[in-house]
């Protein structure tokens, strides 16, 4: 009866450990998707550069404050400014999906 209990509460405690295990697997993200929305963040300034006319090695703050025409600011490129953070963070957020799903696939777990 008390070798029945004792490994009743033994076998618990394995299942306890079992599911903590489980579950801290892929509370965060894969490092590729990391790298993924860094390299995705990358193009998107690139874009951005291009947009404006900036060379990228010639470029320093002041120079380009004092030299671009203010008349471009303002509510003229907010849209663009907008539509491109968004298709920044939605790309980068589906290459966090894509990384750990595959990472969870992998391992034979589920990501959520």
């Amino acid at each position: 009866m008390v070798m029945d209990k004792r490994s009743e509460q033994l076998q618990q405690l394995a299942d306890i450990k079992a599911m903590m295990e489980r579950s801290s697997r892929f509370i965060s993200l894969s490092g590729l998707s990391g790298v993924a929305a860094g390299i995705i963040a990358l193009l998107g300034v690139s874009v951005v550069y291009l947009y404006l006319g900036v060379k990228p090695f010639e470029a320093n703050y002041v120079s380009l404050l004092n030299d671009y025409n203010y008349s471009n600011w303002g509510l003229k490129l907010i849209p663009f400014f907008t539509i491109a953070s968004l298709i920044v963070f939605v790309l980068a957020s589906l290459a966090g999906l894509f990384f750990t799903y595959r990472r969870a696939n992998l391992a034979g777990q589920k990501i959520w």
